[in-house]
């Protein structure tokens, strides 16, 4: 063991917070019918009387006997606890016993900055409804999705469907209840295929052997240090031994580097135990996922639903880099149409790679307590990933509907003060953009609080223009600060929120992605004012069964704003005749920009006035697009419709509306709040200044581009360049256009200066 990573170096933590260990560090054994909890071994009862971390000032650690566990797992003999527990996955006769509770051992943490937030002991963004505006709807009693999770050519689940109806703690069970092979184009190449081969040695001593057998041996070993696990990682991935950079995992784990890493008691949770258990979901992934997961691929409508301990299983494998085929993003690779998944990336030094950055030990920190959570009590939820078509053909022209209602809101956030409505994801079309790369905005900071929608980035392709991809059930792990170079994990979230009849928690999150734009011109042009138009709908539908008390609101902002180069005057109008369209109320963040709440509640209620249609302000939308001064957008865009749709507003109304849209006669709170740089918390005195919370907008991710990936082992034919996809270039030239002043595109913030 490396002496900077021992139990050396543990110090007292000045609070300490029991978490409790259960039965995911050695449970997982195969259980046939009839079989019964196994005897324990000598080494088993030695590993457990010496997990127990004492973290006492004056005392050292006691380090667990991590190789007498190691042994038993790679003998597949996996103890079921340290007391008698049913099954995991138990027979069909064992489906109603009460699940026991397990003895398991703990560990001292640091709890002086740990305490669990909850949504019901924060304060509240201050909403702003329209004029008769109702009460924003959400679910319950809402619905997501009636009817289709019971259509199997639409929805495919990977465990037995029937056990969510069991009134226990226990995760549903995998189904089928043996492993079945599908190593094809049109499922994940899952790394315990026997297909799934690599070829180790040189020259003459090359040979081909199993690489789930090699990845077993690797991770049946004693996992002490950071070093450790990249030799691990390396040992089943012989092609990337010199081209993989592990400096940042191996900065997050030393007590010298300074860098923001993990603290002592951190280390000996994660170290001791968190990854060890991390091992073992990888070696049991032919039990927790014995089927094909299909991909979700373009022009696919599809389903998949999975349970929490599958996700982690899977994502366990993410962080050990185990999945083929999944490092390359060669143009002739099997997958660059895919974001990448394996966490290679994630790992990396920044600045040079030699240095842990802020964000990404802030990163690496939302993963790891992620994985100490799902390991340390096993979840029994579900979550489903829905790919979703939009037909296109839809006449916005003859939409004679009434536009819906809008709230506007300038100090919360979405996944805050959106509790049950639809949230929208600001995404990439690489879904998750540089989620595992320098990416840290809004997309990006979703699933690192979330971590189980990062699974969608294994079988989700890039979203073509007319899709968008729903994920339902996440739970949120991770309560955190600032925003981009800002972002840092702040502590436990306590996610409170009920589940559905499936087990999902009623969060539902939608990944939609917004065109980039080298100028603000072109974004009002007809094609790409119908592109973002039907994307939005694509998002926002829902099917015509659902009457409209049942369709919760939408939850959004800035889409398209940041580094994409959109216009957020122009983006609230395009979501509004969507959500209109959907039958849906929307709930509009500005992220601190209040003007921009002032001058939408004003135009809406201007065209309230007038019974404006969808179909009307859709029309006067396209014909601005030429006018004198249709450069600017923004402010210009709303006064421009004013005098187009509102001529007929009462004389109180017209002189209002006039007034606060007036390029000529800008509002008091104008002069700063609507020129915003990364980092800048200076705002005009006239508008509240929002929390490094409330700050983060659409600020797509661009540079990594959700970019993915990789994809090709040693015995892959395809190109093996291991660079990134080149949508990654092509958006980070654009970023660059859009006013970038560096090369880490994803962290700059747009500077939007309004022409008046």
């Amino acid at each position: 063991m490396s002496h900077k990573h021992g139990a050396d170096n543990l110090t007292a933590p000045p609070a300490k917070r029991k978490f409790r260990q259960s039965s995911i560090l050695n449970t997982f054994r195969p259980v046939s019918q009839g079989s019964t909890a196994p005897a324990k071994s000598p080494s088993t009862q030695k590993a457990k009387e010496s997990r127990v971390i004492a973290v006492e000032s004056g005392d050292q650690a006691r380090v667990p006997d991590v190789g007498d566990a190691s042994v038993s797992l790679a003998q597949k003999e996996f103890d079921m606890a340290d007391e008698y527990t049913p099954p995991l996955f138990p027979s069909q006769g064992d489906g109603d016993a009460d699940a026991a509770d397990v003895g398991s051992p703990s560990v001292d943490v640091d709890d002086s900055d740990l305490s669990p937030q909850s949504s019901q002991s924060r304060t509240p963004g201050t909403i702003a409804p329209c004029d008769g505006g109702t009460k924003l709807r959400s679910c319950p009693p809402c619905v997501t999705d009636p009817g289709h999770l019971n259509q199997p050519d639409k929805c495919v689940f990977l465990f037995n469907k029937h056990d969510v109806e069991r009134d226990d703690k226990r995760p549903p069970r995998p189904w089928p209840s043996g492993y079945e092979d599908k190593w094809n184009s049109q499922y994940v190449r899952l790394p315990c295929s026997p297909q799934n081969l690599v070829v180790l040695g040189k020259g003459d001593e090359r040979n081909q052997q199993s690489r789930w057998k090699v990845i077993e041996d690797a991770l049946s070993k004693p996992l002490q240090n950071s070093w450790d696990i990249e030799e691990a990682i390396l040992s089943y991935n012989p092609h990337y031994s010199q081209r993989w950079n592990f400096q940042g995992l191996h900065q997050f784990f030393d007590a010298t580097s300074g860098s923001g890493g993990a603290d002592r008691a951190e280390r000996a949770l994660y170290l001791q135990h968190t990854i060890p258990a991390m091992a073992r979901l990888v070696l049991n992934l032919p039990h927790v996922i014995p089927a094909g997961i299909p991909l979700l691929k373009r022009s696919q409508k599809r389903t998949l639903v999975l349970s929490q301990l599958q996700i982690a299983c899977l994502l366990a494998n993410a962080f050990f880099c185990t999945f083929p085929r999944r490092n390359s993003t060669g143009r002739g690779s099997e997958y660059a149409s895919f974001p990448s998944i394996n966490f290679s990336s994630l790992f990396q030094g920044d600045h040079g790679r030699n240095r842990l950055s802020p964000r990404r030990a802030a990163k690496l920190r939302c993963i790891f307590h992620y994985f100490q959570c799902v390991t340390a009590n096993i979840p029994n939820g579900a979550v489903s990933f829905e790919r979703r078509t939009q037909p296109a053909g839809h006449q916005w022209e003859s939409n004679s509907d009434a536009l819906g209602e809008i709230h506007m809101c300038d100090d919360g956030t979405i996944e805050d003060d959106g509790e049950g409505m639809i949230q929208a994801d600001f995404a990439n079309k690489f879904i998750g953009g540089g989620v595992l790369n320098r990416g840290c905005v809004q997309e990006e900071i979703r699933l690192l609080i979330c971590p189980e929608m990062l699974v969608s980035r294994l079988f989700c392709e890039v979203m073509s223009d007319n899709e968008c991809v729903v994920m339902v059930g996440a739970e949120r792990f991770s309560s955190y600060t600032g925003y981009s170079d800002t972002f840092r994990w702040s502590g436990p979230y306590q996610d409170n929120t009920p589940c559905d009849e499936w087990r999902r928690r009623h969060t539902t999150v939608v990944a939609f992605d917004a065109l980039v734009f080298h100028d603000k011109p072109s974004q009002f042009r007809a094609t790409a004012l119908l592109r973002e138009v039907n994307k939005a709908r694509c998002a926002f539908s829902a099917p015509e069964s659902v009457p409209l008390v049942e369709r919760a609101a939408i939850a959004t902002g800035n889409w398209g704003c940041g580094a994409f180069g959109g216009d957020a005057y122009l983006k609230a109008l395009l979501q509004l005749l969507a959500s209109s369209a959907a039958g849906r109320q929307l709930l509009y963040f500005t992220f601190g920009r209040s003007s921009l709440s002032r001058d939408m509640l004003s135009l809406h209620r201007a065209m309230q006035a007038n019974e404006v249609t969808i179909g009307e302000l859709w029309e006067a939308i396209r014909s601005y697009s030429g006018t004198p001064g249709s450069a600017a957008g923004g402010r210009h865009l709303y006064s421009y419709l004013h005098r187009r749709l509102c001529s007929g507003a009462s004389d109180t109304d017209s002189t209002s509306a006039t007034s606060s849209l007036d390029p000529a006669a800008p509002s008091p709170g104008d002069n700063m709040e609507d020129t915003m740089s990364l980092g800048s918390t200076t705002r005009s005195e006239h508008s509240a200044a929002p929390s490094p919370a409330a700050c983060k907008d659409d600020r797509d991710s661009v540079a990594d581009g959700g970019l993915a990936a990789a994809a090709a082992d040693t015995e892959h034919t395809a190109a093996d360049d291991d660079t990134e996809h080149p949508a990654a270039d092509a958006s980070e030239n654009v970023a660059s256009k859009s006013g970038s002043s560096g090369p880490d595109t994803d962290a700059v913030e747009e500077s939007l200066t309004l022409p008046y």
